[in-house]
């Protein structure tokens, strides 16, 4: 097994870490601690891979509760990158459980900026990308994008 730091080094430098590494909750937790306030586009591919882990994780209602925050922590973490290509698998992070409907900041989706995530809903072909877009643009009517910076600043205090 390797260990928090390496797994980073390994997937800055573009190697794909085998699942197996990433299981634990535990595990995955020290790494969204290391990369807090050090995130990089070069994280892009292991977050992509955790996401997609939580969102398992969050699923399967069997799973101890102690580590529920992940599946946001991550989506902050994604959010600071900004990747336009990663809102419709936010989209669908956010809509695991009834709770995580209403838990997953929609925020996390617009890091690459309101309008473009906007364009970019308007012009996928994802099934889910209307559904995305009307509560986007509502979210947007209704001022949940006016303060980004102090959100994103309240959600990096909240998970120091």
């Amino acid at each position: 097994m390797m260990d928090i730091n390496t797994i980073i080094a390994v997937s800055r430098d573009g190697a794909d870490i085998d699942a197996r590494e990433l299981l634990e909750p535990e595990t995955r937790t020290g790494i969204y601690a290391l990369l807090h306030r050090n995130v990089s586009p070069l994280d892009r591919g292991l977050l992509r891979q955790l996401l997609l882990l939580e969102m398992q994780y969050r699923a399967d209602e069997s799973n101890p509760q102690d580590y529920f925050e992940n599946l946001g922590w991550c989506g902050l973490l994604m959010y600071q990158i900004g990747d336009l290509d990663d809102v419709m698998l936010l989209w669908r992070a956010k809509h695991v459980t009834f709770d995580t409907a209403g838990g997953f900041d929609i925020q996390f989706l617009v890091g690459g900026g309101v309008d473009a995530t906007i364009n970019f809903l308007a012009m996928t072909r994802d099934s889910d990308a209307q559904d995305a877009l009307s509560c986007v643009r509502e979210c947007q009517e209704a001022g949940d994008f006016d303060n980004l910076s102090d959100w994103l600043a309240f959600r990096l205090a909240y998970y120091d």
